[in-house]
């Protein structure tokens, strides 16, 4: 089912099709290492697809990012202290990266989750040497809010990761208000 259709990309479930798409579009040293997957890095064909289960379980928020009937990327949201915040991580394949796909779907993404589900805040941690991710979520509106040390589960080295959010104006106090009350 497709969740978000664009001109120029699509946000659907994961199907069980999905699973070499899923490698061919991750299989990068550098996404692992911006994911802290090095430790699962080269994804397997079963990786692929215990991973595109769990996707499938009811209430999963993880979808794949399509372009052309081909698998791009991921986006999702994990949701804490319902209803109030969630955070969003997403991944593109390198071949996508540096064409404004993950600053619009971090942006349309945000935007869905923010009128499907009761949630006030989105947030969203990069490391700090992954300055790409930090400018898809600058562009796509979100502010930086602090940045502290965290052990990197590749490494066991301390990283530094920086907590970004962005704020939905459009549910206060547990009332949705009407677009002409929404604040920017």
């Amino acid at each position: 089912m497709n969740i978000i259709e664009t001109d120029r990309f699509i946000i659907r479930n994961w199907t069980n099709e999905d699973a070499i798409g899923l490698i061919n579009a991750k299989n990068n040293p550098s996404i692992a290492k911006g994911l802290s997957e090095m430790n699962l890095y080269p994804y397997s064909l079963e990786y692929a697809i215990e991973h595109i289960k769990l996707c499938q379980k009811e209430n999963n928020s993880n979808f794949t990012i399509t372009i052309n009937n081909k698998i791009a990327g991921e986006i999702g949201s994990v949701f804490y202290y319902k209803p109030l915040i969630a955070s969003i991580n997403c991944w593109l394949s390198v071949i996508y990266q540096g064409k404004g796909i993950a600053t619009d779907a971090v942006n349309i993404f945000t935007e869905y989750i923010f009128k499907k589900y009761p949630v006030y805040v989105m947030g969203a941690q990069v490391l700090e040497w992954n300055k790409k991710s930090a400018e898809v979520l600058e562009r796509a509106g979100y502010k930086l809010e602090f940045t502290r040390p965290a052990r990197n589960p590749d490494t066991d080295e301390i990283a530094r990761v920086m907590q970004y959010s962005k704020t939905n104006f459009g549910y206060i106090f547990g009332k949705r208000v009407s677009g002409n009350q929404r604040k920017s």
